[in-house]
């Protein structure tokens, strides 16, 4: 999936911001409890406005979608 987004993102400010904002979502959630190992990664795509997850925990942005959002509160909406 990722390979037909441009690969993960070498942004690493946007990598770390996406993974920090999941990492508090899940913390201060139901999902801390759930059996699923949960982890955000962000897709080089510059142009796919787009975000989903996939089965057992691995969830997605493109940077296309990243560079759209105006705040962490925006980021964790997705």
């Amino acid at each position: 999936m990722a390979a037909q987004m441009g690969g993960v993102s070498q942004n690493e400010k946007a990598r770390t911001l996406v993974r920090r904002i999941g990492e508090e979502l899940v913390a201060r959630s139901y999902a801390a409890k759930s059996p699923y190992k949960f982890s955000f990664h962000v897709l080089a795509d510059p142009r796919t406005v787009n975000a989903f997850a996939l089965p057992g925990g691995p969830v997605f942005i493109t940077e296309g979608l990243l560079r759209l959002l105006k705040s962490a509160a925006e980021g964790a909406a997705v």
